[in-house]
């Protein structure tokens, strides 16, 4: 099983973790700060393929 994580920003160039009172060990920022968006997928890899399991239906 794999996850598929995307951080798509508008504008920054690079994601990075918090830092000082933002440092949560999980949160990424864009640099320069921007509007982002993250969307996940889980997917398996069978013998027969791909399926993606976090889709909808």
């Amino acid at each position: 099983m794999l996850t598929v994580e995307p951080f798509l920003s508008r504008s920054g160039i690079r994601a990075t973790e918090g830092r000082g009172a933002r440092a949560d060990g999980w949160t990424l920022y864009s640099e320069p700060a921007a509007p982002v968006v993250q969307y996940e997928h889980t997917v398996v890899a069978t013998d027969c393929g791909v399926v993606i399991v976090t889709l909808p239906g």
